[in-house]
Order: C-alpha cells, then structure tokens, then sequence
C-alpha cells in the first residue's frame, strides 16, 4: 500500500468516525425528546393531578421504541470499535 493510499484509507476510517458520531447524537436527541414526552405524560399523575386527555399519541410507538434503543446500542458499538482504529492511526479523538 503506498504512503497515500494510507492516507486515503485514515481518512476514511476518520470520516466514518466523525459521521457515526453524528448520527448517535441525533439518535440520543431523539431518545432524549421522548423521555422528556414520556415523563410530561407521566409525572402529573404520580403527582395525582389529573389531567384532561389530548393532543396526538402516536409518537408513543413501543416498536418504533425498542428499534431506537436498539440503534443507539448498534451505533455505540460501531463507534467505540472505530474509536479504536482511529486511537491506533495515532489520531487524537474524543
């Protein structure tokens, strides 16, 4: 392999990196807004206020759920193995 297609193959490794690192954050954010909905929806009856039912339920989909746990788990995995070639590379990541 020459010194550039070396090169080619780090940059890869890195980009790659970068973009899953993206792509877990968007997913966390996404997880993070239904819990935040999930405890709006709860937190008044632990309290014992009662509320008038309304507004759209359909994001409360456990199946749609379980996949984003699930691809955040994927994802985390994908992204500490590639931390990992990258770490090796001699490249500074976080």
């Amino acid at each position: 392999m020459t010194e550039s297609d070396e090169m080619a193959a780090r940059g890869r490794i890195v980009t790659e990196y970068t973009e899953l690192r993206k792509h877990l954050a968007l997913l966390q954010n996404e997880a993070t807004l239904i819990g935040e909905k999930l405890y709006n929806l709860g937190h008044p009856l632990k309290e014992g206020i009662l509320v008038q039912p309304g507004g759209e339920l359909a994001w409360l989909d456990g199946v749609k759920i379980q996949r984003l746990i699930n691809e955040i788990w994927q994802t985390s995995q994908k992204v500490n193995a590639l931390r990992q070639k990258v770490k090796e590379l001699g490249v500074d990541v976080v």
